[in-house]
């Protein structure tokens, strides 16, 4: 389909792109194994655990 659509170019390089990003993503994830670290894959829907990005401080009482 990318052949005839003249984006063969393109969709090989995202397929290559995702492909280095993915071992990049094991390496880390191996290294913070053997560190010792805890790693969970990402949550589901509906999962209790966030993105640590999402948490926020509890608000001051005034």
């Amino acid at each position: 389909m990318a052949a005839k659509g003249g984006q063969f170019d393109h969709t090989a390089q995202r397929l290559r792109d995702a492909r280095a990003e993915g071992a990049e993503r094991q390496r880390v994830v191996d290294q913070l194994r053997t560190a010792g670290a805890p790693v969970i894959d990402r949550p589901v829907s509906g999962d209790p655990a966030t993105d640590l990005q999402r948490l926020t401080a509890p608000a001051e009482p005034s």
